[in-house]
Protein backbone atom coordinates (compact mmCIF):
# COMPACT_ATOMS: atom_id res chain seq x y z
CA UNK A 1 0.00 0.00 0.00
CA UNK A 2 1.23 3.62 -0.77
CA UNK A 3 0.02 6.91 -0.27
CA UNK A 4 -3.16 8.18 0.61
CA UNK A 5 -4.46 3.95 0.68
CA UNK A 6 -1.92 3.06 3.67
CA UNK A 7 -3.82 6.45 5.29
CA UNK A 8 -6.88 4.91 4.81
CA UNK A 9 -6.57 1.82 5.76
CA UNK A 10 -4.73 3.32 8.81
CA UNK A 11 -7.24 5.27 10.00
CA UNK A 12 -9.73 2.38 9.59
CA UNK A 13 -7.51 0.41 11.83
CA UNK A 14 -7.80 2.72 14.40
CA UNK A 15 -11.58 2.83 14.46
CA UNK A 16 -12.02 -0.92 14.05
CA UNK A 17 -9.42 -0.83 17.36
CA UNK A 18 -11.56 1.37 18.80
CA UNK A 19 -14.47 0.41 17.37
CA UNK A 20 -17.76 -0.65 19.84
CA UNK A 21 -19.31 -1.92 17.17
CA UNK A 22 -20.39 -5.51 18.35
CA UNK A 23 -18.78 -6.98 15.30
CA UNK A 24 -15.05 -5.55 16.17
CA UNK A 25 -15.61 -6.27 19.98
CA UNK A 26 -16.45 -9.93 19.69
CA UNK A 27 -14.07 -10.46 16.79
CA UNK A 28 -11.55 -9.21 18.45
CA UNK A 29 -12.47 -11.22 21.71
CA UNK A 30 -12.23 -14.56 19.70
CA UNK A 31 -9.09 -13.69 18.36
CA UNK A 32 -8.10 -12.52 21.53
CA UNK A 33 -6.53 -9.32 20.78
CA UNK A 34 -7.36 -6.36 19.17
CA UNK A 35 -7.19 -6.15 15.45
CA UNK A 36 -4.20 -3.68 14.74
CA UNK A 37 -2.52 -4.16 11.64
CA UNK A 38 -3.19 -4.65 7.72
CA UNK A 39 -2.45 -8.23 8.44
CA UNK A 40 -5.02 -8.98 10.64
CA UNK A 41 -7.79 -7.78 7.90
CA UNK A 42 -5.57 -9.61 5.39
CA UNK A 43 -5.53 -13.09 7.12
CA UNK A 44 -8.13 -13.01 9.97
CA UNK A 45 -11.27 -10.43 9.16
CA UNK A 46 -11.04 -10.55 5.19
CA UNK A 47 -11.21 -14.26 4.51
CA UNK A 48 -13.82 -14.75 7.57
CA UNK A 49 -16.21 -12.23 5.56
CA UNK A 50 -15.54 -13.43 2.05
CA UNK A 51 -16.18 -16.89 3.60
CA UNK A 52 -20.35 -16.34 3.34
CA UNK A 53 -20.22 -15.48 -0.35
CA UNK A 54 -17.73 -18.03 -0.89
CA UNK A 55 -19.52 -21.34 0.33
CA UNK A 56 -22.77 -19.61 1.77
CA UNK A 57 -24.02 -16.31 0.98
CA UNK A 58 -22.96 -12.95 0.82
CA UNK A 59 -25.95 -11.85 3.25
CA UNK A 60 -24.27 -14.12 6.19
CA UNK A 61 -21.35 -11.88 5.99
CA UNK A 62 -23.49 -8.88 5.62
CA UNK A 63 -25.76 -9.66 8.57
CA UNK A 64 -23.25 -10.36 10.86
CA UNK A 65 -21.85 -6.61 10.22
CA UNK A 66 -25.11 -5.65 10.92
CA UNK A 67 -26.00 -7.53 13.99
CA UNK A 68 -27.03 -6.04 16.99
CA UNK A 69 -24.91 -6.90 19.92
CA UNK A 70 -27.54 -9.67 21.46
CA UNK A 71 -26.54 -11.64 18.31
CA UNK A 72 -23.93 -10.33 16.68
CA UNK A 73 -21.66 -13.24 19.02
CA UNK A 74 -23.61 -16.14 17.41
CA UNK A 75 -23.53 -14.85 14.02
CA UNK A 76 -19.77 -14.40 14.65
CA UNK A 77 -18.85 -17.77 15.86
CA UNK A 78 -21.45 -19.27 12.50
CA UNK A 79 -19.14 -17.01 10.06
CA UNK A 80 -16.09 -18.52 11.79
CA UNK A 81 -17.27 -22.02 11.20
CA UNK A 82 -18.40 -21.08 7.71
CA UNK A 83 -14.76 -19.92 7.43
CA UNK A 84 -12.99 -23.52 8.60
CA UNK A 85 -15.33 -25.50 6.23
CA UNK A 86 -14.43 -23.03 3.56
CA UNK A 87 -10.43 -23.48 4.45
CA UNK A 88 -10.94 -27.33 4.79
CA UNK A 89 -13.08 -27.34 1.52
CA UNK A 90 -10.12 -25.15 -0.24
CA UNK A 91 -7.42 -27.22 1.16
CA UNK A 92 -9.05 -30.82 -0.42
CA UNK A 93 -9.41 -29.46 -3.26
CA UNK A 94 -5.91 -28.38 -3.42
CA UNK A 95 -4.45 -32.09 -2.74
CA UNK A 96 -7.05 -33.50 -5.15
CA UNK A 97 -5.54 -31.14 -7.78
CA UNK A 98 -2.17 -31.97 -6.93
CA UNK A 99 -2.38 -35.69 -7.79
CA UNK A 100 -4.53 -35.04 -10.85
CA UNK A 101 -2.64 -31.93 -12.71
CA UNK A 102 0.44 -32.85 -15.03
CA UNK A 103 2.54 -30.52 -13.24
CA UNK A 104 5.02 -30.07 -16.45
CA UNK A 105 2.41 -28.84 -18.45
CA UNK A 106 3.11 -25.17 -19.83
CA UNK A 107 -0.41 -24.19 -18.82
CA UNK A 108 -1.99 -26.21 -15.98
CA UNK A 109 -6.37 -27.00 -16.03
CA UNK A 110 -7.77 -28.85 -13.62
CA UNK A 111 -11.76 -29.68 -13.51
CA UNK A 112 -13.57 -30.43 -10.77
CA UNK A 113 -17.17 -30.87 -11.36
CA UNK A 114 -18.18 -30.72 -7.48
CA UNK A 115 -15.80 -27.82 -6.52
CA UNK A 116 -18.08 -24.23 -5.34
CA UNK A 117 -17.63 -21.38 -7.39
CA UNK A 118 -16.53 -19.49 -4.79
CA UNK A 119 -13.10 -21.96 -4.34
CA UNK A 120 -12.49 -21.76 -7.81
CA UNK A 121 -9.90 -18.68 -7.30
CA UNK A 122 -8.83 -19.90 -4.11
CA UNK A 123 -7.57 -23.50 -5.99
CA UNK A 124 -6.27 -21.60 -9.15
CA UNK A 125 -3.86 -19.28 -7.11
CA UNK A 126 -2.35 -22.40 -5.11
CA UNK A 127 -1.65 -24.41 -8.34
CA UNK A 128 -0.23 -21.09 -9.86
CA UNK A 129 1.91 -20.45 -6.79
CA UNK A 130 3.22 -24.19 -6.27
CA UNK A 131 4.00 -24.74 -10.42
CA UNK A 132 4.95 -20.98 -11.32
CA UNK A 133 2.80 -20.96 -14.13
CA UNK A 134 -0.71 -19.91 -15.48
CA UNK A 135 -3.16 -22.44 -14.27
CA UNK A 136 -7.50 -22.64 -14.47
CA UNK A 137 -9.27 -24.06 -12.24
CA UNK A 138 -12.77 -25.32 -14.29
CA UNK A 139 -16.10 -26.88 -12.14
CA UNK A 140 -20.00 -27.77 -14.07
CA UNK A 141 -22.64 -25.32 -14.19
CA UNK A 142 -25.56 -26.92 -15.91
CA UNK A 143 -24.67 -27.29 -19.26
CA UNK A 144 -21.42 -25.34 -19.25
CA UNK A 145 -18.54 -24.79 -16.67
CA UNK A 146 -17.07 -21.90 -14.76
CA UNK A 147 -13.46 -21.26 -14.30
CA UNK A 148 -11.16 -19.25 -12.78
CA UNK A 149 -7.87 -18.75 -13.92
CA UNK A 150 -4.28 -17.22 -11.87
CA UNK A 151 -0.59 -16.44 -13.55
CA UNK A 152 2.62 -15.49 -12.17
CA UNK A 153 3.30 -11.86 -12.46
CA UNK A 154 3.90 -10.71 -16.00
CA UNK A 155 1.54 -13.05 -17.87
CA UNK A 156 -1.55 -11.40 -19.32
CA UNK A 157 -4.20 -13.63 -18.76
CA UNK A 158 -7.05 -11.47 -20.48
CA UNK A 159 -4.58 -11.39 -23.39
CA UNK A 160 -4.38 -15.13 -23.56
CA UNK A 161 -8.13 -15.72 -22.92
CA UNK A 162 -8.77 -13.15 -26.10
CA UNK A 163 -7.26 -15.63 -28.35
CA UNK A 164 -9.98 -18.37 -27.71
CA UNK A 165 -13.14 -15.84 -27.46
CA UNK A 166 -15.09 -17.41 -29.84
CA UNK A 167 -15.43 -20.66 -27.40
CA UNK A 168 -16.18 -18.26 -24.60
CA UNK A 169 -19.61 -16.89 -23.40
CA UNK A 170 -17.46 -14.17 -21.24
CA UNK A 171 -14.44 -13.41 -19.41
CA UNK A 172 -12.78 -10.80 -17.57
Amino acid sequence: MVDENRTIVRRGLIQARDSHHPFFQIFSGILNRPIETEEDIGFFVGPMLNAGGRITSPYQSISTLLASSLDAYVRVQDLMAVNETRKSLSRDAYERAIEDVDSSAPFIIYIDENLEHGLLGLVAGKLSEMFHRPTAVFTRDGDHYVGSLRAPEGIDLVKILDTSSDYLLRYG
